[in-house]
């Protein structure tokens, strides 16, 4: 399907939490463009947005038919992959990023880099609500960015829900990430 508004996008989600199962895994990937706020701060929004279109031109060739991109914020893309093993979605994720992090994105004269930090979250047989989703998904985004380096970072639906209650369990959901690197 390629490249959707964000409305569609979460709707589309929407319905693959409701079909996810044994057989028909998911994935909900938010895709920080580190760099982009300062394009858009130096060179304006235009150029940030012809240098926006040339990365979702890199991750399209990328993607599956089903699968849906879309752009979440001013430096964030959305991307939900439909109908893949655990192992196929982290192959996909860890693409996606040496596709973008290895390119020259251009405007105008000036050529730029952009780093990339992703939040994955997997969709599997377990009953989810789109918000917990969502949530997820930011948390996961904003502990890549931490990170830093072109970090994926993947966190449960089921971990967030958890940290709010007990809010030292991200902390301990980084160490054993740490751990296994």
């Amino acid at each position: 399907m390629g490249w959707v508004d964000r409305d569609e996008f979460w709707r589309c989600l929407g319905k693959a939490l409701k079909c996810a199962g044994v057989h028909q895994q998911h994935a909900l990937l938010c895709v920080d463009l580190d760099g982009l706020k300062a394009i858009t701060d130096t060179d304006g929004q235009t150029a940030a947005s012809a240098v926006l279109r040339q990365c979702s031109d890199l991750l399209l060739p990328e993607l599956q038919q089903d699968d849906l991109l879309t752009q979440l914020d001013d430096n964030k893309l959305g991307l939900l992959l439909l109908n893949r093993s655990q192992g196929q979605i982290l192959q996909t994720a860890r693409l996606l990023r040496a596709a973008l992090q290895n390119s020259r994105l251009r405007w105008q004269d000036k050529i730029f880099r952009l780093g990339v930090n992703t939040g994955l979250v997997p969709i599997t047989d377990h009953p989810r609500q789109l918000t917990d989703v969502r949530a997820a998904v930011e948390a996961a985004c904003r502990e890549a960015k931490r990170r830093g380096n072109n970090c994926i970072h993947t966190v449960h639906p089921e971990d967030v829900k958890l940290s709010r209650r007990q809010p030292n369990l991200m902390t301990m959901q980084r160490e054993n990430d740490e751990q296994r690197s």
